[in-house]
Order: structure tokens, then C-alpha cells, then sequence
């Protein structure tokens, strides 16, 4: 049996594959910038199955207290105990909370349009929140270096 931190890798791995895959395979057939919020969903799953991995590998060593199964649970805890630590870079955290605040503004939002190859949120206050190509693709490389630094850290100790 897998212990929970493999498992939690899988399912990173699973979801940053399902997000290369959309934005690599689908996106450029369908051409339908709806498709960027799902690819959006997976990098996020991706960065929060990661954290968690890290954590659940912790926890394991005795390292981090029993922690909240929540999103903000999970970034507290990774922030005050892990972060420093096993030296990740502060602006994971960023991009998993830039990441969380765009997927809850969707949730909310009244409207979303397309306009070119982008998905435009708005806002309440008509705050226009773009999702481009060109962000995703970014987005997913550094997913790919989290995935990377939680391997390391598995095999490290």
C-alpha cells in the first residue's frame, strides 16, 4: 500500500499531465479559451497536491503538526513550517494564491467572455481578470519546478 504522501505525488503528477495535455493537445484543436479555466483547475490541483505532498511527507518525520485538509489550512501550515525549511521559493506560495484567487473570482463573477485566445473574468466592480496562452504556459512551468522540488525533498531524506 501507498503511503498518503505517494499518493498525494500521483495525483499531482496526474493533474499537471491533464493540464499539459489540454493546453498542448486540446486547446490548439478546439481552439475554445473555455478550456483555459479547466486547464487552470488542473495547475492549481497540481500545485495543491504538491504542497500537500511535501507536507504528508513531514508529517510522516515528525516534522509538521496535523494540519487543516482546507486550501488555507494546508498554505498555512506549508508557510510557517516548510517553506524556509526545504528553501522554496516564496513565489510558489504566490502563484498558489494568485492561482486560488482567480478560480474563486470565477466562482463569484457575473460574466466571462472570450476575446481572442484569452478568457476574460469580470468582476462585481467590472474588474477585468484576463487568462491568456501565454499566463498558462508560465503557469505550468513552474508547477513543473514544484513538482521537481517536492521530489527532491522525498529523496533527500
Amino acid at each position: 500500500m501507498l503511503s498518503e504522501y505517494l499518493t498525494a505525488r500521483k495525483r499531482a503528477q496526474q493533474q499537471y499531465d491533464a493540464a499539459f495535455y489540454l493546453l498542448t493537445v486540446t486547446f490548439p484543436t478546439a481552439k475554445d479559451p473555455k478550456l483555459l479555466m479547466g486547464v487552470l483547475y488542473n495547475i492549481f490541483s497540481s500545485l495543491e497536491s504538491t504542497m500537500e505532498t511535501i507536507l504528508l511527507y513531514e508529517r510522516e518525520l515528525h516534522l509538521v503538526p496535523t494540519f487543516h485538509t482546507s486550501f488555507r489550512g494546508k498554505l498555512t501550515t506549508f508557510c510557517s513550517k516548510s517553506l524556509k525549511r526545504n528553501k522554496i521559493p516564496p513565489e510558489m506560495v504566490t502563484l498558489m494564491t494568485h492561482l486560488n484567487n482567480i478560480l474563486e473570482l470565477h466562482k463569484k463573477s457575473p460574466i466571462e467572455f472570450q476575446r481572442d485566445n484569452r478568457l476574460i473574468i469580470c468582476s462585481n466592480d467590472y474588474e477585468l481578470t484576463p487568462i491568456s496562452l501565454h499566463n498558462l504556459r508560465e503557469y505550468l512551468s513552474k508547477s513543473k519546478h514544484f513538482l521537481e522540488i517536492a521530489d527532491n525533498i522525498i529523496k533527500m531524506k
